[in-house]
């Protein structure tokens, strides 16, 4: 691996933990290196790719629609925005213009003009997402990758919530955001916690997912805007994901370098605890599957990839089911994915008895699973491997 720490460009860097997920048709790289940068104390992923690789990969493989819940958001998620909303109306004015980089469907942005602001507009680089965003919200979504993004205008206020995870060129786009402030405008920025990881530890290595580069905390962030910061706030509400609010004002700071160990003491945690829970996993794993000779995977996830790797037998597996349409007729493992709509008819031809077990492999989504298995009269015995 060759990529250089994204805050401070040093290339030296403490090697902790080695994510697999070994499927290229489903996440743009087959591993990374969790790493520890020497100079500065950020924890980040060395990865052999590109921006350009991964714009690709977010404009073809989204799983931002919610296909699941017919475009809606989950609960957590509509919570987690109403959070954001009422963090930031203290700040701005019905007058302000909003930009929302990497909005997906536009759910958040539907919340401000609910309440009175008008100028909102979203960018993202998936059109399904963009045309989903006009018909539930009727929010203007611009169809277009992020860093080709180009705008005369200034706004008041811009929001990259769950964005920068996900990039690799942080710089390039730190600098870009920041020239479209206005004079008095301020930035918005939403990412997981690293300090807080091991406090909603519930899936083992979760938050070393398929899509997320680094791992922020509050000096990390400062050193990368550069920015005066306004506001931060902890959000440990979320049953799932503890996240991190900061708003910065278009104000050029030159923080004191401070090289903050607590995030380094904290991901080292968060591996020794996931490696805990993952041993308790497999004897889950073992105990539920010892006496079943083919079953189901519902869920085609971070989750997923990594148990196939260890703890679940692909020669075992009729053929796995996911609600996301980009995977549909995709193969892992020479087993095909297909759509819980067309579960029925595949039905006929692999499970006419009903006898597969569904194993599901989700711990976030296993309660939205088992009621879509249940709405579509799904009679099949289901296997939580998360259920004690």
């Amino acid at each position: 691996m060759s990529r250089n720490c994204p805050i401070c460009n040093s290339d030296q860097k403490t090697y902790v933990y080695k994510q697999n997920f070994n499927n290229t048709d489903f996440t743009p790289f087959s591993y990374y290196w969790v790493v520890i940068c020497n100079h500065c104390n950020f924890v980040y992923a060395d990865v052999n790719t590109n921006q350009q690789q991964l714009s690709d990969y977010y404009k073809s493989m989204s799983k931002y629609e919610y296909h699941s819940n017919a475009g809606n958001i989950s609960k957590e998620t509509e919570n987690r925005f109403n959070n954001i909303f009422n963090f930031l109306q203290p700040h701005i004015i019905k007058e302000s213009s909003i930009l929302d980089i990497g909005c997906a469907t536009g759910a958040l942005l539907s919340i401000f003009k609910k309440n009175g602001y008008e100028d909102v507009t979203g960018v993202d680089p998936s059109e399904s997402c963009c045309k989903i965003a006009k018909e539930y919200y009727d929010v203007n979504v611009i169809h277009s990758d992020i860093f080709k993004f180009k705008t005369e205008k200034k706004y008041d206020l811009i929001i990259l919530s769950g964005v920068l995870e996900h990039i690799y060129d942080l710089q390039t786009l730190i600098k870009q955001v920041k020239e479209m402030l206005s004079e008095t405008g301020m930035l918005f920025i939403v990412v997981p916690d690293v300090r807080n990881f091991y406090n909603k530890l519930q899936v083992p290595f979760q938050q070393f997912s398929t899509e997320h580069l680094q791992y922020f905390d509050i000096i990390s962030l400062r050193k990368l805007s550069s920015l005066y910061e306004i506001d931060s706030t902890e959000n440990l509400e979320n049953e799932f994901d503890p996240v991190l609010f900061v708003l910065f004002k278009n104000t050029p700071t030159n923080w004191t370098f401070v090289r903050g160990d607590y995030s380094s003491i904290a991901v080292n945690s968060y591996i020794q605890q996931s490696n805990k829970l993952e041993t308790k996993l497999l004897e889950s794993i073992e105990n539920k599957l010892k006496n079943v000779e083919q079953f189901i995977v519902w869920g085609v996830g971070t989750s997923t990839l990594r148990l196939l790797n260890n703890g679940l037998d692909v020669d075992k597996i009729s053929f796995f089911i996911d609600s996301n349409e980009n995977y549909n007729d995709k193969q892992i493992y020479n087993k095909f994915i297909w759509s819980p709509d067309e579960y029925g008819d595949h039905l006929k031809m692999y499970d006419t008895s009903h006898n597969l077990p569904i194993v599901i492999t989700s711990y976030i989504s296993r309660n939205e699973i088992k009621q879509q298995i249940k709405d579509l009269g799904i009679k099949n015995k289901i296997i939580d491997l998360y259920e004690e």
